[in-house]
């Protein structure tokens, strides 16, 4: 067993060598399980965590139809600075259970997601957690987040789907609300994934990716995310009161930039922040430039945590 497991973290630093930009490698203590969510369906939660102290978590909500193996690259760069990443799969994503791509609920994904929180406030329960949500993962965590203000001390949005994009006419939801009621798992709208990053290699490494579901939007999921950004998200955005910072590309051709300018008008709180990287596309941890958005998360993360928590 002890050789599988020194044959397991050679395979996972050097998962980490392709992944990372010339930066010493460090001991990362990484594991997986698997709970279940709301309606008893697996879903696979992965952490790294670092040898020292823990002075605060991080639980990433991943985007759609990728997975939580894909920050890797953003764990390597946190928990050297004291935190635990903490993630888990979207039901249909990754390696969680489920149809590939489809939810029958929107709320199902928030559902899950305030399991795997109340998870982690078992086993860190006097650690700070800061909410880091990318695209669709920042619809869900708006609608958690403003129930739930109170038990994070912030919350990092990258390209959070909050507005249907320019595309969207009137006429598209009606059909795609009819859609959703007649054949819910039907394939309707494919992703462009050229779209994601200008680094090459990131398309390319997603392109291969068998974790990730490279089908087209199902007619289920595409009006649910509709319905919650139309008829939930005004108002619960709202309610969100925690420290937020809101970041985007600005040529983000997959998330509506114009949401991150709606969250930034109407978020409840008062420590708010927008960041636009210009010319970055959807990824923005995935930039070629993607030094400088860790930079500032860093900033910004020290600036919030807890006198307690601080180093």
């Amino acid at each position: 067993m002890q050789l599988i497991e020194c044959i397991h973290r050679l395979l996972y630093k050097l998962s980490l060598r392709e992944l990372i930009d010339a930066e010493t490698l460090i001991e990362i203590q990484h594991s997986e399980s698997w709970f279940n969510g709301k309606d008893g369906l697996h879903l696979f939660r992965q952490q790294w965590l670092p040898y020292g102290r823990v002075k605060a978590v991080m639980l990433v909500v991943h985007g759609l139809f990728e997975h939580s193996g894909r920050y890797l690259r953003f764990a390597d760069y946190f928990v050297p600075r004291g935190f635990a990443v903490c993630a888990y799969d979207h039901r249909g994503h990754g390696r969680s259970h489920g149809l590939p791509g489809y939810v029958n609920r929107f709320q199902d994904f928030i559902d899950d997601l305030d399991i795997f929180h109340r998870q982690l406030k078992q086993q860190y329960p006097d650690l700070p957690v800061f909410l880091f949500a990318h695209s669709i993962g920042g619809t869900i965590s708006l609608a958690y987040a403003s129930e739930h203000s109170t038990d994070f001390s912030g919350l990092l949005l990258s390209a959070a789907v909050a507005r249907p994009g320019s595309s969207v006419t009137r006429a598209s939801i009606i059909i795609a609300r009819m859609l959703s009621a007649l054949v819910p798992r039907l394939g309707v709208a494919p992703i462009d994934d050229s779209t994601l990053s200008r680094d090459n290699t990131v398309v390319a490494a997603y392109n291969s990716d068998p974790l990730v579901y490279h089908g087209k939007i199902r007619a289920r999921l595409g009006a649910e995310l509709i319905n919650i950004m139309e008829r939930v998200l005004p108002e619960k955005i709202k309610q969100v009161t925690l420290p937020v910072i809101i970041m985007h590309g600005s040529e983000d051709r997959l998330s509506n930039i114009q949401g991150s300018s709606l969250v930034y008008n109407t978020v409840g709180s008062t420590d708010k922040i927008l960041k636009i990287y210009n010319g970055f596309y959807h990824e923005i941890l995935n930039e070629p430039e993607r030094a400088l958005v860790l930079h500032d998360i860093d900033v910004w993360l020290t600036a919030h945590l807890p006198v307690v928590a601080q180093p």
